[in-house]
């Protein structure tokens, strides 16, 4: 099955590049970028400062092919794609726990990030530990 999803915004980030970004946000904890929400999408983020920790749900926008298998890199033994974290997977998509610290109009800033500048944001939500 085929669809279609659109960005509800961007990634601000000061890493550039593909290798340049870390391997997930622990180690980046301390790293701060913003999330862009874009105008016809703000009513979306009412309440969301309630929150210490939002999930950002990204595309992989620079990710090129992918293998089933593959070595991780904290492994050398070739393991299945989903049971790693590589980007590169047939739908390229992330999933990466940040810090909220402010919310400004559309400009959501935060704290730790493993995304690239320009990476487009497909969803946010709450992150909510109980849960």
């Amino acid at each position: 099955m085929k669809f279609e999803i659109q960005s509800i915004g961007v990634i601000h980030s000061p890493f550039i590049n593909k290798k340049d970004a870390p391997p997930q946000v622990s180690y980046s904890s301390n790293t701060i970028a913003t999330v862009e929400i874009y105008p016809v999408y703000v009513d979306g983020i009412n309440g969301l400062e309630r929150f210490e920790y939002i999930i950002i749900i990204s595309y992989l926008h620079k990710s090129q092919g992918y293998s089933l298998m593959t070595i991780p890199r904290t492994d050398n033994k070739l393991r299945g794609v989903f049971s790693t974290r590589s980007p590169h997977r047939p739908n390229p998509i992330a999933l990466s726990i940040t810090k909220l610290l402010e919310i400004k109009n559309n400009i959501l800033h935060i704290q730790g990030i493993d995304l690239i500048n320009g990476t487009p944001v497909l969803d946010i939500k709450p992150y909510i530990k109980e849960i």
